[in-house]
């Protein structure tokens, strides 16, 4: 059986897949190493990238070798960490799920590049697939989780680039905000997600009012921003029980 087609590997069964990890990890981590030395360089990343889509926790002990094996070892990671955090939910682990967020960001700026550039050759074809597996999974991991400043600045940042290779922003339905995030919020923060949320007409916010309230209270930037960003909310009466701290200044 030829390991180094990346279209075999491809059309094996997700479950058959797994189970090849597992097995390999049941040893120590130089067994997954030899795994992977008899895929190619193409073949790998892909055959992690459909593994980490139904992740074990078995797979979490193999990521660090992949780093051997191609430059497009960091998207899979960068796929891990998305998986990892989009399963931390509780308050006990905000701060780590924050640090993990950081973490997948660092990422995202290759991404975009590959996505942005056509492919030139095999490598890049396939690790613009690569890149089109992680927005699918990005898509799932974002909507599905609280939001940190940190994501939402990238967002603003690159949201036209976001939206050109792809980036699904129609189905957001609701924001929901770590308490922790917006508590830690800087003064010079704020403008980006005021104009980050101006911009997303269709977005509601749920959970955050009182927070949001207390953070734009103690702001001293240009009131008439945060006035305009209220406004193109409400006037839309997505979130018509929001009301924003600088309200009652005159």
């Amino acid at each position: 059986m030829d390991f180094n087609s990346p279209r075999l590997l491809l059309s094996f069964p997700i479950e058959l897949l797994t189970e090849i990890i597992q097995l390999a990890d049941l040893d120590t981590r130089s067994s997954l190493c030899r795994v992977s030395k008899g895929l190619s360089s193409l073949s790998t990343p892909i055959l992690y990238r459909d593994i980490l889509l139904k992740s074990s926790s078995s797979v979490v002990k193999c990521l660090s070798t992949l780093s051997t094996c191609s430059s497009s070892a960091r998207y899979v990671k960068m796929l891990h960490i998305a998986y990892n955090t989009a399963q931390a939910s509780t308050e006990d682990n905000i701060i780590e799920s924050v640090e993990l967020i950081k973490n997948a960001l660092a990422c995202l700026p290759n991404i975009l590049r590959l996505a942005i550039n056509p492919p030139t050759n095999e490598r890049d074809a396939y690790e613009l697939a690569i890149c089109s597996t992680t927005f699918d999974k990005l898509d799932t991991f974002i909507w599905s989780s609280k939001f940190t400043v940190e994501l939402l600045e990238f967002l603003a940042r690159h949201h036209q680039k976001l939206i050109t290779v792809g980036f699904n922003f129609e189905p957001l339905e609701q924001i929901q905000i770590h308490r922790y995030s917006l508590e830690n919020v800087e003064a010079i923060v704020l403008p980006k997600l005021v104009k980050f949320y101006g911009e997303l007409h269709h977005v509601r916010l749920l959970g955050a009012s009182e927070t949001l309230k207390s953070v734009t209270a103690q702001w001293t930037g240009n009131v008439e921003d945060l006035v305009g960003f209220e406004k193109s909310i409400m006037c839309l009466g997505q979130a018509k029980n929001l009301t924003l701290g600088h309200s009652a200044r005159p």
